[in-house]
């Protein structure tokens, strides 16, 4: 996992904050409910730690990891009660099954390596435990980041083609489309800083090679959206009544997933 100058500025973590203050968002709600009953969690790219604090519960046990030392330092000085390390998303410093719940939320897109990101989540995950991961659907066949350069039609025909094969085809890589992040220092807005494009069709058949039981998977459509174009409120009205693909092509990726024993 690379780490972007960007993240070391102000601008981006004053952004950032105020983002994860809200906690509408149903994938925040669905991990809060987690923690609720955990007793130790892992935030992986916490920032400077405002979701940890106001996910998870008091008596619990918190740890954040960010690959920014300044996040971190940030979050160390906002949140004393909590144990933030800088770290690489790819290489967690800590044992085999180490906590009963370990999310990221919107951090995936900005990894280079999102399946050796994901097998360490799982790897630190304890049996029984729970995984959880939310992030930007960009690679639906019918969305992208704004760092995507492609053509958008050959984007939809392509992807629509890929969720018919995977029908019958499993992928054991995730093959998520890479993108060149166009933030720069002191030049930033949301997403600018994405790398690769997650996509919920792929996610899962991956999660499930990985010793992990899925127990809640959704696109979330529920998100309204400003501006959404015509095709993509077809593509909502078909997805909300659980039509395949397009029951995967919502805004965001929202999947929770439990270790085997």
């Amino acid at each position: 996992m690379s780490k972007q100058d960007v993240w070391e500025t102000q601008e981006y973590y004053q952004i950032a904050k105020e983002a994860s203050r809200d906690l509408s968002h149903p994938g925040l709600k669905l991990i809060k409910r987690y923690a609720k009953t955990a007793q130790s969690v892992l935030e992986v790219g916490c920032g400077d730690g405002t979701k940890l604090d106001l996910l998870t519960e008091r008596k619990c046990q918190c740890v954040g990891i960010d690959i920014s030392q300044t996040a971190v330092k940030k979050a160390q000085k906002q949140y004393p009660g909590r144990l933030f390390i800088t770290a690489s998303a790819e290489d967690l410093p800590f044992a085999h099954n180490s906590f009963d719940l370990v999310y990221s939320a919107f951090m995936l897109e900005h990894t280079v390596n999102p399946e050796k990101v994901i097998k360490e989540m799982v790897r630190v995950v304890k049996p029984d435990g729970y995984l959880i991961i939310v992030a930007p659907n960009f690679g639906a066949p019918s969305r992208c980041s704004p760092c995507f350069k492609g053509n958008r039609l050959t984007k939809l025909i392509s992807g629509l083609v890929d969720d018919f094969v995977r029908i019958f085809v499993s992928h054991p890589l995730l093959s998520w489309q890479r993108v060149e992040p166009l933030a720069k220092d002191g030049d930033y807005d949301i997403d600018w800083d994405t790398t690769v494009e997650p996509y919920l069709g792929s996610i899962m058949p991956f999660i499930k090679t990985q010793k992990m039981i899925p127990v809640y998977t959704s696109s979330a459509w529920e998100v309204l959206e400003a501006g959404e174009s015509v095709i993509n409120k077809v593509f909502r009205m078909f997805g909300k009544t659980g039509m395949y693909p397009f029951v995967n092509w919502g805004p965001h990726i929202v999947v929770a997933a439990r270790k085997r024993l």
